[in-house]
């Protein structure tokens, strides 16, 4: 009997210990201290400002990075870009995308992160992480002037082969009259150079010279009241190009640009009749240029070439008044 009774107390006290171990954990688990949860810090894209290049992101964290921090955007195929920081505020990071070489490309759903040039605050090469990424921004910011606010040179064919003259007027020892005469030759290859300011969706302008070569004249065309005469150039045939310079505005997209203008040119010509004037005039432009590159435009012009005509030896004069040259011209620049 006595032998049961410590047996069932021996029992009861071990049930007894394994319910203090169960419903008191911390005597038996220890946490260690100071712990703080671990921040992923994540970056999205709120506004795209594309009339002022800004892109406003905002993160999760107490953002560390000074202004100056380079910001890499990653498109679906893998390529990337770079946004710099220009402004923080609170949760919010304003960045430049001036340096981005695919803005159009940049939309709300686009990653966003820092750069792995440096970690702020570190020195490189004795300047700090800030000083060297702000030295970079600038670097690009001035790459980006070079490549649209600088200068380019251009080459073209021009198809205008028609010299118009609408209003021409005679008069001498065969009496007075008024028709129409025209000058049929053949195209032209010209070359010239242009000052640019042309930045991405904001108006620019252009200004510089060109030269073409000079067109063979091949035949005649006089309509008058009396009917219509044709002649052709026969022996040695008169040859006229032109030099002068251009003006234009134009407004710039991405990768398109619309620009219009006016040009004044001076003539040059060989072997034309004695007696005979020729001068330049003011002429009109207007077309689209398509950027390929950074560096390489094709520009595609109707573009008008004005002039004036005078023949007179004394006895019969022949005012050809203001004529025209019109055609399409293709052609390219390369931007410097």
């Amino acid at each position: 009997m006595c032998n049961k009774l410590v047996l069932c107390m021996g029992l009861l006290f071990v049930v007894h210990v394994r319910a203090q171990s169960v419903s008191t954990p911390n005597a038996t688990t220890s946490i260690p201290e100071n712990t703080t949860p671990t921040i992923v810090p994540q970056f999205g894209i709120k506004q795209i400002i594309r009339s002022h290049k800004l892109v406003v992101i905002e993160t999760n964290i107490t953002t560390p990075y000074p202004n100056g921090k380079i910001f890499l955007a990653t498109f679906p195929d893998g390529d990337q870009c770079s946004l710099i920081l220009k402004e923080t505020n609170a949760s919010l990071l304003t960045l430049d995308s001036t340096s981005c070489d695919k803005p159009e490309r940049l939309t709300t759903k686009t990653p966003v992160e820092p750069s792995l040039v440096s970690v702020p605050g570190q020195q490189v090469n004795g300047s700090s992480t800030a000083a060297v990424e702000a030295a970079a921004f600038n670097d690009t910011a001035g790459e980006s002037r070079q490549k649209y606010g600088s200068w380019s040179l251009n080459a073209y064919y021009s198809s205008a082969k028609e010299f118009l003259f609408d209003g021409a007027t005679y008069s001498g020892t065969s009496g007075t009259g008024k028709g129409e005469i025209s000058f049929d030759s053949g195209g032209a290859l010209g070359g010239g150079f242009n000052v640019l300011i042309m930045n991405p969706n904001s108006w620019g302008f252009s200004a510089g010279g060109f030269i073409e070569s000079s067109r063979e004249i091949k035949s005649v065309t006089v309509k008058g009241a009396n009917g219509t005469a044709y002649g052709n150039a026969t022996g040695i045939k008169p040859k006229i190009g032109f030099v002068g310079a251009e003006f234009n505005a134009l407004y710039r997209w991405e990768k398109v640009y619309l620009p219009f203008g006016a040009n004044l040119t001076a003539p040059y010509y060989s072997d034309i009749p004695l007696y005979m004037e020729i001068q330049g005039g003011l002429g009109l432009q207007l077309g689209m240029g398509f950027l390929i590159s950074e560096n390489a435009v094709v520009e595609v012009l109707v573009k008008t070439i004005g002039m004036r005509a005078k023949y007179s030896d004394g006895s019969d004069t022949l005012d050809y008044g203001y004529g025209t040259l019109t055609g399409a011209t293709v052609g390219g620049k390369i931007i410097f």
